[in-house]
């Protein structure tokens, strides 16, 4: 329904208010109410909802643009269009200048342009204020964004970098601005940034309409010099001709993320090493029985590549079934679990990837979440077959079906390569007034007109020669053919046919559809033939029509034709439809034109003409097949000049373009809330976050209320409704807000998002509407959790192992020290032992501090030295120390880390052995003297002897 327009005149002259009410009284749907004076049509404007205001700047009240700004300080959403006279043209062009939409001279002025012109500026200033809203929302984005927005040239200077660099980097928005590429990045990152850069280039080089949307991460400079890494996802800006202006991107800081990464990493890698090595098959399997991995024993033993198994049902791979295991044959483990939250046992029967049966015992077990449901179930098979084979029937389904039932109106049926029929359905004899059997026993021949039959023969043609190619045939193609009945009458026919394979693969005929569409033919027929009755309208209208021959010739223009391309009719003689299609539009015009001439109407078509003297011009419009007779000649075209919306929409294009560009990089996607109605708006970019579309959910607008139980975690609905009553009713124009909380999926799954909420008021200072930009951050919580789940092993093994850790600085201050450290050295408090300094106090009375710093500086570490220290109450223990070093970013020291062991009993040990081995080398040495001695005396006794006793 076409609604009312209401326009307020102000003019003091009662002959031209009364002319310009005469000249609106010619359209129904426009009113027009007339003040004289400028401070009564203020009044009437805080009053009354105005679509249009036509203004006189000449007025007892008001002179000049004193008049016009007094107007627009006030209402600046309101389309205003200047009255003017003949010598004030130059004043109202100011006007324009300052953002009125249009202006009149008065006098000069009929009913058509008048109308035209109001119309015109109401839905320019409507697509004003959309531009508008669409940078508003854009700038909302790139400042409120934790990821740093930012777009540069090709040259690597930055354009734009949003607000939030300082947040990464340090760098304020203006500072970045100035530097130099290699003042951001690392060495590494500028190569790798410079060759993405130029493999862009180059496609760009190769491919004008290239697309593409890099991602990779940099080591990024901070101003404070250290480092952060990122993640960049860049992609071509280009303006509104297509044509590429530069690089746009979105920042991304990952530092946290690539070190939960490492340690995540680290982690897997040991258990995969562990479930690896097992003899048994283990799989972990979600309850949606779908597989989520597997270790080696599954991959090794059944035959599967594991990329072929993830996320698969685990009853569709081993199992071969659509469905999961039901008694008697198979008892699924998996459910067993979920039902019983138990470990449970089954024995089944699998098949690995060629087919061959193994017998398993399945042992299933629970997977818990921190609140105890049911995440996953890991299930662990052993192999219990000894080689054991069977035999499985293959079930072959019957491949041949029904093509309809009986009471189907369309005609199906099939036939082989010779034209001969195989089946043809009942309704046929509605169609033809034939039965099955007499049209079963027709060829080809028998049911098409001589030129339906030309036709048939050379699209058969065609695709058999296609089949004998091996080329890529179509699914199916589509005919209108006329075809005898059997009183005598023709029926046309829309049939598409398709080609027919056996269960090898191989072509063995031709099944179609056939539908009755003679009325539709005597319909276009029909509205063919009205052409002809119009022709003298049509010369009236403001429309371009032209109407052109099959070889492009014009054969008809009507006058706006002429008046805006600036052809004479000898002229229009001598060109064709494709000399005034703009280069740009030519490849798409020639293929629009292909499709027309081939009996298709197309609808809503854009392109550009040029005109005689080379300047260009939008137009919007139709082309429709034209007849004559029943046989095609050429086209009839209907269009209208759109080139001031154009130079608008393509500024609105270019700015939300880039705004849904950078949303996409971001994973952003974004929303609006109706205060007075309490409706959201969703697109389907929105519900894809919430794994559904607008299609199933009923369409683009919601409720509050069915959103809040529809999709928000029910522990987190009232989170959400106070974030947006204080967004609501806060009184900053430029209030933003930010919360986090969680979402229900259509499939179940809970995810977590960051919502920002920005607000809209009216010219009241009341707030309207609720604007904002959801983000999914569920991976960023997951790796969050493992990290804390990771940091929690690691404290727990910090507080109660009862080896010593510590840390301490260069200068000997003590940063940290755990409980097995404290009682080590006799402190019972960390505040006690850190007013302790390890340069200056010093705990060993059995080595230097200058030596363990020289030899930790020289080495990186300072491993496996054992030393003397002293206890706080002067008790000396002997303790095994390791240490290592950790340096900045400068090469500097910032730390030592280390670790103490008590050894004094095994050094008590050690003392108490070296004294007795002290006694036994004692002992042996007075043994082995007296043995000597024995020996010489028996050689003086044997020299005695041999003397005969004289000594």
């Amino acid at each position: 329904m076409i609604e009312r327009l209401n326009i307020l005149l102000i003019e003091d002259n009662p002959g031209d208010a009364r002319l310009i009410q005469e000249l609106l009284s010619e359209d129904t749907f426009i009113h027009i109410d007339t003040v004289e004076r400028l401070s009564t049509g203020l009044e009437y404007l805080d009053e009354e909802k105005i679509d249009a205001l036509l203004l006189d700047l000449s007025l007892p009240d008001s002179h000049g643009l004193e008049t016009f700004n007094r107007v627009q300080d006030c209402f600046p959403r309101l389309p205003i269009l200047i009255l003017t006279g003949l010598d004030d043209n130059e004043l109202a062009s100011e006007a324009v200048r300052k953002g009125a939409q249009d202006y009149l001279v008065k006098g000069q002025i009929d009913s058509k342009l008048l109308i035209g012109a109001i119309k015109y500026a109401i839905e320019r200033k409507k697509l004003e204020r959309a531009l508008q809203e669409s940078e508003r929302k854009y700038r909302l984005l790139s400042e409120n964004s934790s990821d740093v927005i930012w777009s540069m040239d090709f040259d690597g200077k930055f354009q734009y970098i949003s607000p939030s660099t300082e947040r990464l980097s340090g760098f304020t928005a203006e500072e970045v601005l100035n530097l130099r590429l290699d003042q951001i990045l690392m060495p590494e990152g500028i190569a790798l940034f410079e060759r993405e850069i130029a493999l862009v280039l180059q496609s760009l080089q190769e491919d004008p309409k290239f697309k593409v949307n890099r991602i990779f991460e940099l080591e990024q400079q901070c101003k404070d010099g250290s480092t952060v890494w990122t993640e960049v996802s860049a992609s071509i800006m280009r303006d509104e001709d297509g044509n590429p202006t530069g690089i746009q991107g979105v920042t991304r800081d990952i530092a946290e993320r690539k070190q939960i990464s490492e340690r995540l990493r680290e982690s897997e890698h040991f258990l995969r090493t562990l479930i690896d090595s097992m003899d048994e098959g283990v799989m972990v399997i979600g309850t949606d029985y779908k597989i989520r991995d597997v270790n080696k024993a599954i991959t090794d033993k059944f035959g599967f590549a594991k990329e072929n198994v993830i996320g698969k049902h685990c009853y569709e791979i081993s199992h071969q079934r659509d469905s999961p295991c039901e008694p008697p044959q198979d008892r699924c483990p998996l459910k067993c679990v979920l039902e019983t939250r138990n470990f449970c046992k089954e024995i089944h029967t699998h098949y690995t990837a060629s087919g061959e049966p193994k017998f398993l015992e399945l042992s299933a077990s629970p997977m818990l979440d921190e609140h105890g449901e049911i995440t996953s179930v890991i299930e662990v098979s052993r192999d219990i077959t000894e080689r054991r084979k069977a035999e499985r029937a293959l079930q072959e389904s019957e491949r041949k079906y029904r093509l309809l039932s009986e009471n189907f109106s369309d005609v199906i049926w099939t036939m082989d390569f010779d034209g001969r029929f195989q089946y043809v359905s009942p309704s046929v004899e509605k169609l033809r007034g034939y039965t099955v059997d007499e049209a079963m026993s027709q060829d080809i021949y028998q049911v098409l007109m001589p030129e339906g039959i030309a036709l048939f023969e050379r699209e058969m043609a065609e695709l058999l020669q296609s089949l004998q190619d091996g080329t890529e045939l179509p699914e199916s193609k589509i005919f209108e053919l006329e075809q005898p009945c059997k009183d005598g009458s023709t029926v046309w026919a829309e049939s598409s046919v398709s080609l027919m394979y056996d269960e090898t693969g191989t072509s063995m005929g031709i099944q179609g559809i056939s539908r009755d569409v003679t009325e539709r033919k005597k319909a276009e027929e029909a509205l063919r033939e009205s052409e002809e009755k119009y022709r003298t309208l049509i010369q009236g209208t403001h429309e371009i029509i032209q109407s052109v021959a099959l070889d492009g010739k014009f054969l008809f223009v009507n006058k706006t034709w002429h008046d805006l391309l600036g052809y004479s009719e000898e002229e229009l003689k001598q060109i064709t439809l494709f000399d005034i299609i703009h280069p740009d539009s030519l490849e798409h015009c020639s293929q629009l034109f292909n499709e027309v001439i081939s009996g298709k109407s197309l609808t809503q078509i854009e392109a550009k003409f040029k005109t005689k003297e080379g300047s260009t011009i939008y137009v919007e419009g139709n082309v429709i097949p034209r007849y004559s007779k029943g046989r095609l000649t050429g086209t009839q075209g209907f269009f209208r000049d759109i080139t001031e919306r154009k130079k608008v929409e393509d500024a609105l294009k270019s700015s939300q373009s880039q705004l849904t560009e950078a949303m996409n990089i971001a994973h952003l996607v974004d929303w609006e809330f109706d205060v007075a109605t309490g409706i959201f708006t969703f697109d389907d970019r929105f519900y894809a976050l919430y794994g559904t579309t607008a299609e199933l959910e009923g369409g683009n607008r919601m409720p509050a209320g069915v959103y809040a139980k529809e999709f928000v975690h029910p522990d987190d609905v009232c989170v959400v409704a106070d974030e947006t009553n204080k967004a609501i009713q806060a009184t900053d124009p430029g209030y933003v807000s930010q919360v986090e909380h969680r979402i229900i999926r259509r499939d179940g799954e809970i995810r977590h998002i960051v919502v920002r909420i920005g607000i809209t008021k009216d010219e009241n200072g009341r707030t309207i509407k609720a604007h904002g930009a959801n983000q999914d951050i569920t991976e960023r919580k997951k790796m969050e959790d493992a990290l804390r789940e990771n940091e929690d092993r690691l404290r727990t093994f910090y507080e109660n192992t009862t080896i010593g850790i510590y840390r301490t600085t260069p200068d000997g201050r003590i940063l940290m020290a755990n409980p097995a450290h404290l009682k080590l050295l006799g402190y019972s408090s960390f505040e006690e032992l850190s007013k302790r300094n390890r340069e200056v106090d010093g705990y060993e009375p059995g080595y230097s501090r200058q030596m363990f710093k020289e030899t930790i500086e020289r080495e990186g570490r300072f491993i496996g030295h054992e030393a003397q220290w002293k206890k706080r109450d002067g008790t000396v223990i002997w303790v095994r120390e390791n240490a290592v070093l950790f340096r900045n970013k400068d090469g500097k020291v910032d730390f030592y880390e280390g670790t103490l062991e008590d050894i004094t009993e095994r050094k008590k040990m050690e003392d108490a052995i070296k004294v007795n081995l002290h006694d036994l080398e004692r002992y042996k040495k007075a043994t082995i003297d007296r043995e000597l001695k024995m020996i010489e005396l028996k050689e003086r006794i044997k020299l005695l002897e041999q003397n005969g006793g004289v000594s």
